[in-house]
């Protein structure tokens, strides 16, 4: 093989390597901020409120939260098809997908907004979830609020989906870095200036993110790079609707199923234990969510990266990726047993006596985060490729016993029971999508683990 012919096999693959070796160095360190910022404002918010009105806070804004359910896999069908159409540098069709998505999430979740605020108007949130009746017009006005923030933070969040499909999730971490950074600092100062107010909330975590969104979406088109995929009208192709949905409905398909799982978690929670025990379980969460957090700063530059790799059948990058990848896991899950080791006298120096977690909890809690990371090495490179039947099938089998299940369990051995149905999930994941993986590093293209 002569030097031409060999620069031509190994320099994109080079290029793309270190693409994604720099979006890792900066995301470590823009996510080594995110995840101080993340841990400093649960303190923070806690004192500002209470570990009660914190436990109502994380239920009523993980409900707000399945919204995103309603955009039936827009943002990952463009994800993949904008990758998809730079990687053939066919950028006049990577600005349709853009204007067309932008116009499609703008109409549905007007409607969405609007819909859902006329239920709310209706519903006794202090009855739904066993709250004081006093709260009730209180939990009313922040639903509505909540739901309208939301609802305009799904469309606004497409320029991250633009720049982590372009291979830059470091820019995209560093637009939610600066959201995170300004609600601390104002958490702060009303922590000094007023008492404890769920409708502050509201404002400083679903207001200023998406005014953060909304200035960084200009920032980013106005910009050289990005100027030619601005979305105009002069764009819009709605024809593409189909290319976008028939992408995206597998993510969301799999998002229904795993709503199902894990995002009724709180309400749960809510209804046997108490928001007390919300609280207990998400600071626990966040504290070993860290190694998640960490990990992803690894595998998600990934997700684009396998996208275009696989456009070119470049599988012996595929596959070198993974197996690096795969020994640094190792790593993380050392770390995990060092943080469940010092995690009591953690506990006491983060929250205090204001949150107190049991020891049991923290284990489950520990096994919850630790397991989730061997199937993130295998689900962010096959997510890539657009090859989602096998998470589908293991989601939707999983999602029909969710509620009995965790209910039962959650009755039954509390909060450590629920988690154990998790960590049964994460566990089925790793072995089914890891065998996927290498099904399609290998060129195979037949039978349920290539679709």
């Amino acid at each position: 093989m002569d030097l031409k012919n060999l620069l031509i096999r190994f320099s994109p693959t080079s290029d793309r390597s270190k693409l994604m070796g720099k979006n890792i160095a900066y995301s470590f360190i823009i996510k080594v901020i995110s995840i101080v910022l993340s841990l400093l404002i649960v303190p923070a918010t806690i004192h500002y409120v209470s570990s009660t009105q914190y436990g109502i806070w994380l239920t009523l804004s993980s409900i707000v939260g399945w919204i995103s359910y309603f955009d039936i896999g827009f943002g990952h069908g463009l994800r993949y098809q904008f990758a998809e159409a730079v990687a053939k540098e066919d950028y006049s069709l990577a600005k349709k997908y853009v204007s067309t998505t932008y116009v499609l999430l703008t109409v549905m979740f007007t409607v969405v907004c609007v819909l859902l605020l006329i239920v709310n108007h209706f519903l006794d949130w202090s009855i739904l979830l066993n709250l004081d009746p006093d709260i009730s017009s209180l939990l009313n006005t922040v639903f509505a609020l909540l739901i309208f923030f939301f609802c305009l933070h799904l469309v606004l969040k497409l320029i991250s989906t633009i720049l982590t499909a372009d291979q830059r999730p470091a820019l995209a971490a560093l637009i939610e870095v600066i959201g995170q950074f300004l609600a601390f600092i104002t958490i702060i100062i009303l922590s000094y200036t007023t008492e404890g107010n769920l409708l502050y909330l509201v404002f400083v975590f679903s207001g200023l993110p998406c005014v953060v969104l909304l200035l960084a979406t200009f920032w980013v088109f106005r910009s050289k790079r990005y100027m030619p995929f601005s979305p105009t009208i002069k764009s819009i192709d709605f024809t593409l609707t189909k290319n976008i949905i028939g992408k995206g409905f597998q993510y969301f398909f799999t998002m229904i199923s795993m709503f199902l799982i894990f995002q009724l978690l709180n309400i749960i929670i809510t209804r046997e234990l108490g928001p007390d025990s919300v609280t207990q379980y998400n600071v626990a969460y966040k504290y070993y969510n860290v190694l998640m957090m960490a990990f992803v700063i690894i595998v998600q530059p990934m997700w684009s990266a396998f996208t275009e790799a696989y456009t070119k059948k470049d599988y012996a990058w595929m596959r070198n990726i993974v197996e690096k990848i795969k020994k640094v896991a190792w790593l993380f899950v050392v770390g995990g047993v060092f943080m469940f080791i010092v995690s009591p006298w953690i506990f006491k120096l983060w929250v205090g006596n204001d949150v107190n977690i049991p020891i049991l909890l923290s284990f489950f809690v520990f096994l919850q985060n630790v397991t989730q990371i061997f199937p993130a090495l295998y689900v962010y490179p096959i997510n890539g490729m657009g090859k989602m039947r096998v998470q589908i099938i293991i989601y939707s089998i999983y999602s029909i016993f969710a509620v009995p299940a965790l209910i039962l369990l959650c009755r039954q051995w509390g909060i450590p029971g629920v988690l154990t149905y998790y960590t049964m999930v994460y566990i089925t994941l790793w072995i089914f999508c890891r065998k996927q993986f290498y099904h399609l590093v290998a060129g195979d293209t037949t039978g349920v683990w290539s679709k």
